[in-house]
């Protein structure tokens, strides 16, 4: 194959890969503000793919979630030094202009994309991309749809995440909200 994309979540992956042998390997580092990381571990959630006792995905604590941010990103940020090329998108451009972030992918990833009906790609050789929403952990992603994925931002996390819950996080987490742009300085 010339690309193979893999949705792993854990950077020790591409490491190993990098070990392996592999030479243009290209992740991507997708950030998101680490309050509404935090604030979406903390919801009560329902499994759709199992009916037992473990049917509700386990809440973290603030502080464990806000660390386990800290130490995916700082993971994130080794595999990206140890690759020539990488980038990092934030959640909320990848929300609000999705056509544009994945114009963006591709062309980092060297693959020619069209945009066709309501911004799913489509391969240049003209094979419509299957719509599915495959992550890890997440409950919408036995949510089947038919046509465009419907991408919309989770912004709940900034009206209804306590101001101190917040600060708290913000204060963990202020050298890597500078760096990735969450506060008021240009984004890297």
């Amino acid at each position: 194959a010339e690309v193979v994309v893999d949705a792993s979540k854990t950077p020790a992956h591409g490491l190993m890969l990098i070990a392996g042998g592999v030479s243009d390997l290209r992740p991507i580092h997708l950030v998101r503000h680490p309050c509404a990381v935090v604030f979406s571990q903390s919801r009560r959630r329902v499994r759709r793919e199992r009916t037992s006792e473990s049917a509700i995905l386990p809440q973290r604590i603030l502080l464990r979630s806000a660390a386990g941010w800290v130490k995916a990103n700082v993971k994130a940020e080794s595999l990206m030094r140890a690759c020539t090329r990488s980038i990092r998108l934030h959640y909320e451009d990848l929300v609000s202009n999705p056509k544009a972030a994945v114009k963006r992918i591709a062309q980092y990833g060297d693959v020619p994309v069209v945009q066709v009906d309501h911004g799913v790609p489509e391969s240049s050789g003209g094979s419509k991309a299957k719509v599915r929403h495959d992550v890890a952990g997440n409950p919408s992603k036995f949510e089947w749809q038919q046509g465009a994925p419907k991408i919309t931002p989770d912004l709940e996390w900034m009206t209804a995440m306590p101001k101190l819950e917040r600060w708290l996080v913000s204060t963990l987490t202020y050298p890597w909200l500078r760096r990735y742009g969450y506060l008021p300085a240009s984004r890297e």
